[in-house]
């Protein structure tokens, strides 16, 4: 039995970055997601979890998704069309994952990000941009958030990467 049946689509601009052309798609479920939560947790290598909130993110298809209660956010959507496509397939690994949850030892502790500047710290701090970011400590403040990987930042020696991999 599938865990989200419906839900309803709330598309809206990404409110901290004025002028972005990307927006964020709220989907407002049928179901109650908390339950699901721990189950996520205990399955992700990085993901922000906070049990007192009830606040689960993680990473699908290069887009921050959100869950609390029975919403579900995702970020930087290009278009109405790319939204109504990775709300559809989130919510079809939603209800996948939760027929397979009891394969999966649950997770109840809180996880947070790295923080940006412990990242920064094995960082080559170059400025290069040959990540895409104008700089090194942007590139760590979205490699804390999930929207880069520790392989975008070419210049990293193999030392560095194992650093770095320890935060995530």
């Amino acid at each position: 039995m599938a865990l989200v049946n419906n839900y309803t689509i709330e598309f809206s601009p990404i409110p901290c970055e004025i002028g972005s052309e990307q927006w964020k798609l709220t989907l407002k479920t049928d179901a109650n997601l908390n339950e699901l939560m721990p189950y996520l947790n205990g399955y992700f290598k990085k993901r922000v979890y906070d049990p007192n909130s009830n606040t689960f993110v993680f990473t699908f298809e290069g887009h921050r998704v959100s869950l609390h209660d029975n919403l579900i956010m995702i970020a930087r959507i290009n278009n109405q069309e790319e939204g109504k496509e990775l709300a559809k397939k989130v919510v079809d690994f939603l209800n996948k994952f939760n027929e397979m949850k009891n394969e999966i030892t649950p997770d109840y502790e809180r996880h947070e990000p790295p923080k940006p500047m412990e990242i920064y710290k094995f960082l080559p701090k170059t400025n290069c941009k040959k990540c895409g970011e104008p700089s090194c400590f942007v590139f760590a403040t979205k490699l804390s958030q999930g929207d880069h990987e520790i392989t975008d930042c070419p210049e990293l020696t193999d030392e560095q990467k194992k650093e770095l991999e320890k935060y995530f």
